[in-house]
């Protein structure tokens, strides 16, 4: 079953000069073992979303539910939602609070009431899944490096083990290494059965790991399409001050010189099979 947000409003300071309307009418759903990609301009309502899908906010308007169970302040299942979907805010590794790597990650399932030895056993889990060496398990998060720290963060939160985990700008402040490792990290989480709503600024990670793109505009969804089909509404995208991937750039550009370059590349290794393509036609 999915998360499903219908007719969702929400508005900050109701009521009062300052009331900014922050979600209009959502309606979103994201299914179970899905890869969705959220974006839209600073203060679009990307952030108030999200935090609807486990309960940090709820509807003044609509209806939230994960997998039925309704998402509301008196809910007598808020706790097993909140267990459901694991959310990593942006820069998570300014969280890590514990002494030792094992320890911050062991936090969510002792606060699940579980016994040290499951406890443990979902630590060392959890690090597997985010290719954290076991080497680290006593080693202080804060020595690490800004990857590590992210992966560690990660892992604190699949250690609950989440069904649905929503990330906002995971790659935010990594270097080109860091960033690799992280969109190979979710793709493989992905592949294991793991739903990810993926909150990104950056349109090339977006098209390189998604496979469905919602756009957010002014508190509304204004597309909810396939990765290549939104892209490829570029003037459109523009126009809402969003960009596309560069590679596509790179296409429109070659059109533009008179060359039949697909307009819909969304990555460098499909840049590199077309403008070879192309060349091999000139």
């Amino acid at each position: 079953m999915p998360i499903v947000l219908e007719n969702v409003s929400y508005t900050y300071q109701p009521g009062t000069p300052f009331a900014a309307a922050a979600l209009r009418e959502v309606s979103l759903t994201v299914k179970s073992g899905e890869l969705v990609g959220l974006i839209g301009h600073t203060g679009s309502g990307k952030s108030t979303l999200i935090q609807h899908c486990n309960g940090l906010l709820f509807p003044q308007a609509g209806r939230v539910t994960v997998d039925g169970l309704p998402v509301a302040p008196k809910s007598k299942d808020l706790r097993e939602i909140r267990r459901k979907v694991g959310l990593v805010f942006q820069y998570p590794e300014q969280q890590l609070f514990e002494e030792t790597v094992e320890l911050d990650i062991a936090f969510g399932p002792k606060s699940l009431g579980l016994g040290e030895a499951e406890t443990r056993r979902r630590t060392r889990w959890a690090m597997g899944m985010v290719e954290l060496d076991e080497k680290l398990a006593g080693a202080s998060p804060f020595s690490l490096s800004g990857g590590e720290k992210r992966r560690v963060a990660i892992a604190g939160v699949l250690a609950s083990r989440p069904k649905y985990l929503i990330l906002d700008e995971p790659c935010a402040g990594l270097d080109p290494q860091g960033r690799e490792e992280m969109l190979r990290q979710l793709r493989r989480l992905n592949e294991k059965g793991l739903a990810i709503l993926l909150v990104s600024h950056s349109m090339d990670d977006v098209a390189r790991l998604v496979r469905r793109l919602v756009v957010i505009h002014q508190g509304r969804i204004l597309y909810d399409d396939p990765v290549r089909q939104v892209f490829a509404r570029a003037a459109e995208m523009a126009e809402l001050g969003l960009d596309v991937p560069e590679v596509m750039k790179l296409m429109l550009l070659l059109r533009e010189k008179g060359l039949p370059a697909r307009q819909d590349i969304l990555t460098a290794e499909e840049g590199q099979e077309e403008i070879l393509r192309v060349l091999s036609h000139a």
